[in-house]
Protein backbone atom coordinates (compact mmCIF):
# COMPACT_ATOMS: atom_id res chain seq x y z
CA UNK A 1 0.00 0.00 0.00
CA UNK A 2 1.58 3.54 -0.88
CA UNK A 3 1.45 6.27 1.41
CA UNK A 4 1.58 9.82 1.02
CA UNK A 5 3.36 12.26 3.50
CA UNK A 6 3.44 16.00 3.57
CA UNK A 7 5.98 18.00 4.68
CA UNK A 8 8.61 21.08 4.08
CA UNK A 9 12.34 21.05 3.57
CA UNK A 10 13.91 23.67 6.02
CA UNK A 11 18.02 24.20 5.81
CA UNK A 12 18.18 20.93 3.59
CA UNK A 13 16.27 18.88 5.90
CA UNK A 14 12.72 17.27 5.52
CA UNK A 15 10.17 17.97 8.42
CA UNK A 16 7.13 15.90 7.95
CA UNK A 17 3.99 16.80 8.92
CA UNK A 18 2.93 14.01 10.56
CA UNK A 19 6.70 12.15 11.48
CA UNK A 20 4.95 9.42 14.22
CA UNK A 21 2.82 8.28 10.64
CA UNK A 22 5.46 8.04 8.49
CA UNK A 23 7.64 5.86 11.07
CA UNK A 24 4.19 3.38 12.21
CA UNK A 25 4.41 2.99 8.35
CA UNK A 26 7.99 2.38 8.13
CA UNK A 27 7.97 -0.17 10.78
CA UNK A 28 5.68 -1.86 8.40
CA UNK A 29 7.59 -2.28 5.73
CA UNK A 30 10.40 -3.59 7.86
CA UNK A 31 12.91 -6.34 5.53
CA UNK A 32 11.30 -5.26 2.17
CA UNK A 33 12.18 -3.16 -0.84
CA UNK A 34 10.55 0.74 -1.04
CA UNK A 35 10.56 3.01 -3.44
CA UNK A 36 10.65 6.92 -2.27
CA UNK A 37 9.59 9.56 -4.28
CA UNK A 38 10.00 13.29 -3.30
CA UNK A 39 8.83 16.29 -5.60
CA UNK A 40 6.72 19.72 -4.94
CA UNK A 41 3.55 19.55 -3.54
CA UNK A 42 0.75 20.11 -6.40
CA UNK A 43 -1.67 22.43 -5.71
CA UNK A 44 -5.32 21.34 -6.47
CA UNK A 45 -7.82 23.66 -8.04
CA UNK A 46 -8.25 26.42 -6.25
CA UNK A 47 -11.58 27.97 -4.31
CA UNK A 48 -11.79 30.59 -7.19
CA UNK A 49 -11.60 28.09 -10.09
CA UNK A 50 -14.33 25.89 -8.21
CA UNK A 51 -16.96 29.19 -8.07
CA UNK A 52 -16.11 30.24 -11.77
CA UNK A 53 -16.99 26.11 -13.03
CA UNK A 54 -20.08 26.14 -10.87
CA UNK A 55 -21.10 29.46 -11.22
CA UNK A 56 -20.46 29.52 -14.74
CA UNK A 57 -19.78 26.76 -17.21
CA UNK A 58 -22.21 24.88 -14.88
CA UNK A 59 -24.79 27.36 -15.14
CA UNK A 60 -24.43 28.61 -18.91
CA UNK A 61 -24.93 25.15 -20.25
CA UNK A 62 -27.30 24.12 -18.06
CA UNK A 63 -29.67 26.69 -19.20
CA UNK A 64 -28.84 25.91 -22.43
CA UNK A 65 -29.20 22.35 -23.11
CA UNK A 66 -32.27 22.06 -20.33
CA UNK A 67 -30.21 19.68 -17.85
CA UNK A 68 -30.25 21.04 -14.58
CA UNK A 69 -27.04 21.78 -12.50
CA UNK A 70 -25.86 18.32 -11.10
CA UNK A 71 -26.48 16.79 -14.38
CA UNK A 72 -24.35 19.21 -16.46
CA UNK A 73 -21.62 18.98 -13.81
CA UNK A 74 -21.84 15.33 -13.98
CA UNK A 75 -21.55 15.20 -17.78
CA UNK A 76 -18.59 17.66 -18.58
CA UNK A 77 -16.77 15.28 -15.60
CA UNK A 78 -17.50 12.46 -17.53
CA UNK A 79 -17.11 13.98 -20.84
CA UNK A 80 -13.59 16.07 -20.54
CA UNK A 81 -12.02 15.26 -17.00
CA UNK A 82 -8.76 13.64 -16.97
CA UNK A 83 -9.20 9.49 -16.63
CA UNK A 84 -7.55 6.68 -15.48
CA UNK A 85 -8.35 3.07 -16.76
CA UNK A 86 -8.21 0.56 -14.01
CA UNK A 87 -8.40 -3.40 -14.98
CA UNK A 88 -9.70 -5.93 -11.76
CA UNK A 89 -9.70 -9.30 -12.67
CA UNK A 90 -10.17 -8.54 -16.37
CA UNK A 91 -13.16 -6.39 -16.26
CA UNK A 92 -11.87 -2.54 -17.40
CA UNK A 93 -13.83 0.36 -15.32
CA UNK A 94 -12.83 3.60 -16.40
CA UNK A 95 -12.26 6.08 -13.54
CA UNK A 96 -12.97 9.90 -13.92
CA UNK A 97 -10.94 12.47 -12.17
CA UNK A 98 -13.12 14.70 -9.76
CA UNK A 99 -12.66 18.37 -10.08
CA UNK A 100 -11.70 18.66 -6.03
CA UNK A 101 -8.76 16.30 -6.87
CA UNK A 102 -7.47 18.22 -10.34
CA UNK A 103 -4.28 20.20 -10.18
CA UNK A 104 -4.71 23.84 -10.97
CA UNK A 105 -3.47 22.98 -14.34
CA UNK A 106 -5.91 19.85 -14.85
CA UNK A 107 -8.40 22.46 -14.12
CA UNK A 108 -7.13 24.85 -16.45
CA UNK A 109 -7.09 22.14 -19.28
CA UNK A 110 -10.66 20.93 -17.87
CA UNK A 111 -12.48 24.60 -18.74
CA UNK A 112 -10.76 24.85 -22.22
CA UNK A 113 -11.78 21.78 -23.15
CA UNK A 114 -15.63 22.74 -21.78
CA UNK A 115 -15.18 26.74 -23.27
CA UNK A 116 -14.27 24.65 -27.06
CA UNK A 117 -17.22 22.22 -26.44
CA UNK A 118 -19.70 25.07 -25.63
CA UNK A 119 -18.56 26.81 -28.38
CA UNK A 120 -18.27 24.42 -31.00
CA UNK A 121 -20.96 22.16 -30.25
CA UNK A 122 -23.58 24.21 -28.34
CA UNK A 123 -22.89 27.52 -30.22
CA UNK A 124 -22.56 28.88 -26.93
CA UNK A 125 -19.91 31.77 -25.63
CA UNK A 126 -18.25 30.73 -22.09
CA UNK A 127 -16.68 33.56 -21.00
CA UNK A 128 -13.34 32.94 -19.23
CA UNK A 129 -12.11 33.77 -15.52
CA UNK A 130 -10.91 36.95 -15.93
CA UNK A 131 -13.45 37.82 -17.97
CA UNK A 132 -16.61 37.05 -15.01
CA UNK A 133 -16.19 38.86 -11.23
CA UNK A 134 -15.94 35.09 -9.84
CA UNK A 135 -15.96 36.92 -6.16
CA UNK A 136 -19.82 37.77 -6.59
CA UNK A 137 -20.58 34.22 -8.07
CA UNK A 138 -22.39 31.60 -5.94
CA UNK A 139 -22.69 28.07 -6.37
CA UNK A 140 -24.52 25.33 -4.64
Amino acid sequence: MRKKYLGKVKDGVLILNNQEAYDNNLKLLEGKEVELSIGEKSKTRSDSQNRYFHGVPVVLISGKTGMDKEETKEYLKQRFSPKKRITIKGKETIIVKGTSKMSTKEFCDFIDRIQRFASEEIDLFIPSPDEVDIEYLEYN
